[in-house]
């Protein structure tokens, strides 16, 4: 809809070097320039899977408490617990 509305009020739209230009066809010409967002970089290691578990309290409690004490997410922990048993073996 906005877009539709845009033109049909003669403005013209281009991007160039990561910068929207809008220009305004009018008699004196005008441009507005309006940067573009460039989102979230990619990571370097896509994680593909997604696993849910149930926990009791007590394991909430355990993770919980070593996240905080190492200021990591529930995930890198769990991550880092999987590494383990894997150099165990």
């Amino acid at each position: 809809m906005l877009w539709e509305e845009l033109i049909v009020k003669n403005k013209k739209f281009y991007e160039r070097d990561r910068i929207l230009i809008i220009e305004y066809l009018s008699d004196k010409k005008q441009y507005r320039r309006k940067p573009l967002a460039k989102g979230r970089p990619k990571k370097e290691t896509v994680k593909e899977k997604r696993i849910t578990i149930r926990m009791d309290e007590e394991i909430v409690e355990i993770l919980n408490n070593y996240c905080q004490t190492n200021n990591i997410s529930e995930s890198e922990a769990i991550r880092q617990a999987i590494m383990k048993l894997k150099h165990a073996q």
